[in-house]
């Protein structure tokens, strides 16, 4: 795999369109105009206020008689937060600043190149005479701290440098919540600002000039402007750029080398690689659905939080087949601190002692995140995390991850859902397992026709749990669950439904994919959780590919039923 650059032509008119650079914990998204902007994140800068444990009265069997009821005022009434408000008020995380930079002469961002191999990015700057002139950005892989270097230039005498808190762009938003204007700081080679919280650790970012370098700075907690401003001062870029270039060739030596014939296609992949790298870092923040990478001029949608029903996985999906398993710490060591908060939730939901419940969205502190109850009750959240962790264990053979993360989170996940379950007749004369309420991913929204028997999502989910388990169980020596395999006997893979005379995966029991949707939950027996029979077999492949390959055509077709598979 050759490594050079990746480039972006300016102008780059919003963050969103800029060169990201992060280390796990500090992030950088370089873009601009007529000047350089560098918007500036924090990895974990939340506003917990407004979180909700999990709801002692919400159970699962309450939630099965509000719907079987069509009490939606109730079934709501269930998953408010503390403060008895639905709505907006939810924890959530708040971008640092934008530090922008003008430049004499009439220079302006010409283009941009990452430079992977040492992960450093150069700015090239271009004047209306067609002279250039270049900034180098580098950031460190283990400190909150990155640099600028190039302004000792002749041309670029004379520049100007602003730094711009987050609230300048969200005072109204921000003074709703009883948060306060933040305290600056400023001079001629230096500027910064610290942004309190009422009830949160407060947030420093600072900048200062030393020579033709011009630093940056973020701290978060007590002592955030002291930590900043001595960051700062004593700052040894020379080692601090050494050690980044040693992190970085290490990174790439294990990733996979892989050279494609499409230019478009090489790029991708190595800007995928490049972002894993810096969204999911050792010793960083576990990665949120935007990680370090925060707006500053409104709040990140959806809280930047940690989505457990398809986000989390395929952040960290990448890194077990591109060979840097140890980026999974951060998001271990987070849901490992969870775990008595996942027991109690589903001890408490599902009514049956050693059930784990992982809400779909939560906070760093596994609080509840908005009122949005088909997310919070989707038990595949826990069960695709143990799979997770036990595809984990399978990649790096570590017993004691096996046993410390992967075993409890499978167990979690399988009491939840026995607790679930009844017995039905099957039609044939005998009995099967059923789950009479269960959702499939953001389906139907939070309505009362979001919900149906034998989500499809659900049922795969269960069998993959229920397949890994007595695996796990022989390399352990825990016991064998006879559950387990009457689970297997008596559970159906998904759900069938039918409609022009063609059967396919259903989301659940008499529910069809009736219109177009970005969770395609229900195909999950194919992928992820591959509990399909194999498609080896021509009337299998063809009933996937049917499953798959649904058109529209097909959508809303009258007289349509539904079946389960044998």
């Amino acid at each position: 795999m050759h490594l050079s650059s990746l480039e972006w032509d300016f102008p780059l008119p919003r963050c969103h369109t800029g060169i990201p650079l992060g280390n796990g914990v500090q992030g950088l998204l370089i873009w601009g105009e007529d000047k350089l902007c560098i918007t500036i994140a924090r990895a974990g800068f939340w506003v917990h206020r407004h979180g909700a444990n999990f709801r002692a009265n919400a159970t699962y069997r309450e939630v099965k008689r509000l719907v079987d009821a069509r009490d939606e005022a109730a079934l709501c009434s269930l998953f408010v937060n503390r403060d008895g408000a639905r709505g907006p008020e939810r924890p959530f995380q708040i971008g640092g600043g934008r530090l922008e930079i003008a430049f004499p002469g009439g220079f302006r961002p010409l283009q941009g190149r990452v430079f992977l191999a040492e992960g450093k990015v150069e700015i090239v700057l271009e004047n209306p005479a067609g002279k250039t002139a270049s900034l180098w950005i580098s950031q460190a892989m283990g400190q909150e701290l990155a640099w600028i270097e190039g302004f000792k230039a002749p041309a670029l005498q004379g520049t100007e440098i602003t730094l711009y808190p987050a609230w300048d762009y969200l005072a109204e938003t921000l003074r709703k919540d009883k948060i306060e204007p933040p305290i600056r700081w400023a001079d001629a080679d230096e500027g910064g600002f610290l942004q309190t919280l009422p009830e949160d650790d407060p947030l420093a970012v600072g900048w200062r000039k030393q020579g033709g370098t011009l630093v940056l700075g973020t701290a978060l907690g007590a002592g955030a402007e002291q930590s900043v401003r001595a960051l700062l001062e004593s700052a040894d870029l020379e080692e601090t750029g050494r050690a980044a270039r040693e992190w970085w060739s290490a990174y790439w030596a294990d990733v996979p080398k892989l050279e494609l014939p499409d230019a478009e296609l090489q790029h991708a992949y190595l800007l995928g690689l490049f972002k894993q790298a810096g969204l999911s870092t050792p010793g960083g923040v576990a990665a949120t659905l935007q990680g370090p990478w925060m707006e500053e001029d409104r709040l990140p949608p959806w809280s930047n939080d940690y989505h457990f029903n398809i986000n989390v996985q395929l952040v960290y999906g990448s890194v077990l087949p591109s060979n840097r398993l140890g980026h999974f710490a951060p998001l271990w060591d987070l849901v490992r601190a969870w775990f008595p908060t996942l027991r109690e939730n589903g001890e408490k939901f599902f009514e049956r002692k050693g059930a784990m419940m992982l809400p779909h969205a939560v906070d760093d502190r596994c609080q509840v995140i908005g009122s949005f109850w088909t997310g919070t009750i989707d038990h595949a959240c826990s069960a695709w995390m143990a799979q997770i962790a036990w595809l984990h264990y399978r990649y790096a053979m570590d017993e004691s991850l096996l046993r410390e993360i992967a075993w409890p989170l499978l167990v979690g996940a399988f009491e939840g859902y026995w607790a679930m379950m009844e017995r039905i007749e099957d039609g044939k004369g005998g009995w099967r397992f059923s789950i009479p309420l269960s959702v499939s991913p953001e389906y139907n929204g939070s309505s009362l026709n979001a919900c149906g028997r034998d989500a499809s999502f659900q049922l795969a989910a269960l069998h993959c749990v229920a397949g890994i388990l007595p695996k796990a169980a022989a390399i352990l020596g825990e016991s064998v669950d006879a559950r387990w395999e009457e689970v297997a006997r008596h559970v159906p893979p998904y759900t069938v439904v039918e409609g022009n005379g063609k059967t396919r995966i259903g989301l659940w029991e008499g529910q069809d994919l009736a219109e177009s949707h970005r969770h395609h939950a229900h195909l999950a027996s194919i992928w992820p959780f591959a509990t399909r029979a194999s498609i080896s077999n021509p009337s299998e492949a063809k009933f996937s590919a049917r499953s798959v390959s649904f058109s529209s055509k097909d959508m809303n077709t009258p007289g349509s039923s539904n079946s389960l598979a044998p």
